[in-house]
């Protein structure tokens, strides 16, 4: 079979019935063929499909059935629905949420069934209602404890206590904070259910510190590092031998240079800190204090002469 169609209107202009066998073309299928406007479909059926597609290899290809349903040429029945191209029964949930079965209050739907709510879906739905005294424990409804009428507003408490299950037990330094019952000291903050220590970039953040406090703390935290690096390169005895004459001039120089190589970017640094505008300025100075590969190493055996044995060649 051959279909002539145009192809602005989709309309069908011409049938042939000739076997796809013969491979009719153009103006053999339609006389008045004209592929500007018309275009050709071809397919063995026993009649024309209706709605059709022509695709790309000019094949005709009915509509499915969930096109014919988008398009309105079909109506679904209510308790069916579209899988594929294929009409299968709902789910008893998609048949309650269309409205084919409509569910009493007390019932709900629980793997694809309708059962009876429980006693606490209920009196949460205020299906059971309870006496202003009575709670709902687990599916039970009992009598409050006196804990529960604490919570209820039937026992008064302190301003400092709370009911917690039930006990009456103190409140968090959170919650008394956040009932402005206590005052938080000035590097703590109230977060959430917590009470949290600020750093010192979070103080001064939120304005609790000024940038030239922070940069002070910030020189201080760089000399104490400049410090240790310096200690761990040249320990504080061998400066403290340098200094009372018991080492050789070679080994207080080569100790001077490894001093002053300390020294050097520590004074970079806390320039940098000074001059610096915001906090990411002074946060990126990096805090790196190694003795430079062109400095003199002081030897880690123990010095040439002590200050014990220099005083001995002194005796002598």
């Amino acid at each position: 079979m051959y279909i002539i169609r145009d192809k602005a209107t989709r309309k069908v202009i011409h049938i042939n019935p000739a076997p796809l066998s013969q491979g009719l073309e153009g103006t053999d299928i339609y006389y008045l063929f004209d592929s500007r406007t018309m275009e050709v479909g071809r397919g063995e059926f026993p009649e024309v499909p209706e709605p059709f597609h022509i695709d790309a290899k000019g094949n005709i290809v009915p509509w499915t059935l969930k096109e014919k349903v988008e398009a309105g040429l079909v109506q679904l029945p209510p308790h069916q629905k579209l899988v594929g191209d294929q009409l299968v029964e709902k789910t008893l949930a998609e048949k309650v949420a269309s409205g084919v079965i409509t569910l009493r209050p007390e019932e709900k739907l629980a793997d694809d069934q309708i059962v009876p709510k429980s006693v606490s879906e209920q009196v949460a739905e205020k299906l059971i209602p309870l006496t202003p005294t009575q709670v709902l424990d687990g599916e039970s409804i009992r009598e409050m404890t006196d804990a529960e009428k604490v919570a209820a507003g039937f026992i008064k408490l302190d301003k400092t206590q709370k009911v917690v299950g039930r006990e009456i037990v103190p409140k968090s330094r959170a919650e008394l904070a956040r009932e402005k019952l206590i005052q938080l000291d000035p590097d703590e903050k109230l977060q959430g259910e917590e009470v949290i220590k600020l750093t010192r970039r979070q103080m001064l953040d939120e304005g609790r510190i000024q940038l030239e406090q922070y940069k002070q703390e910030a020189i201080e935290r760089h000399t104490q590092a400049n410090l240790e690096a310096r200690r761990k390169a040249l320990p504080d005895h061998e400066l403290l031998y340098a200094a009372i004459g018991a080492l050789g001039q070679d080994r207080v120089a080569m100790y001077r240079a490894t001093v002053e190589g300390f020294l050097r970017p520590l004074e970079q640094a806390k320039a940098a800190i000074q001059k610096a505008k915001d906090a990411n300025t002074v946060d990126a100075v990096p805090m790196k204090y190694e003795q430079g590969s062109d400095e003199p190493r002081p030897s880690t055996q123990a010095s040439p002469a002590t200050p014990a044995t220099s005083a001995s060649r002194k005796k002598k």
